[in-house]
């Protein structure tokens, strides 16, 4: 669940006291912003062709797919102050019958070069940061790890990520995708902490 922090931050929480998250007052201000959501989307192709649609002033998505549709020409401009940076994983299973197959993929797959090659094809952020040693300049400083906009981010590792408590699990029932991602707020819609 994604939208804690944005939901703190709406709520006037600083970043600096975002941790520990306050789910509870992050529920609170998610169920008063509630009437003047349009759709939460759960995919990433989902938010990509609303962001096409233009049907919403504000969107929150992932980076490269809203990179994509600039590729394109479409009108849409990222802001990345206060920008919340998410890191994904490789994760080799306890057991896994490919185990040395496996640590040799991540091995190739996290290397710089990989990483330098692969932001050729997806406007996706490496997160081994010797890649921008061979990004071209104008390249890299579209893609969202780019190390100059590292200070107006905030970024919260998984080992802090809390467990959904009864409050939590009441919002992934009902109206609420349990896959929720990001909002697409009504055009003109007015909310107020």
């Amino acid at each position: 669940m994604a939208e804690h922090e944005a939901a703190l931050l709406a709520d006037w929480v600083s970043v600096d006291a975002l941790y520990p998250l306050d789910i509870d007052r992050a529920l609170a201000g998610l169920d008063r912003i509630k009437p003047h959501v349009r759709k939460w989307w759960t995919t990433g192709s989902e938010i990509q062709q609303m962001m096409h649609d233009k049907g919403a002033g504000i969107m929150q998505s992932y980076d490269g797919r809203a990179l994509l549709l600039v590729d394109d020409g479409a009108p849409i401009e990222i802001k990345r102050n206060q920008a919340k940076l998410l890191w994904s994983y490789w994760v080799i299973t306890k057991g896994s019958p490919n185990l040395r197959d496996a640590q040799k993929f991540v091995e190739f797959a996290t290397r710089a070069d990989r990483q330098t090659a692969f932001v050729q094809l997806f406007p996706a952020g490496p997160s081994n940061l010797n890649a921008y040693k061979t990004i071209l300049d104008n390249v890299a400083r579209r893609l969202a790890s780019y190390p100059d906009y590292m200070t107006s981010r905030f970024q919260k590792m998984a080992s802090g990520t809390p467990k959904l408590n009864p409050t939590a699990c009441r919002m992934l029932s009902g109206s609420f995708s349990a896959g929720m991602s990001g909002y697409f707020a009504r055009p003109n819609a007015s909310i107020s902490p």
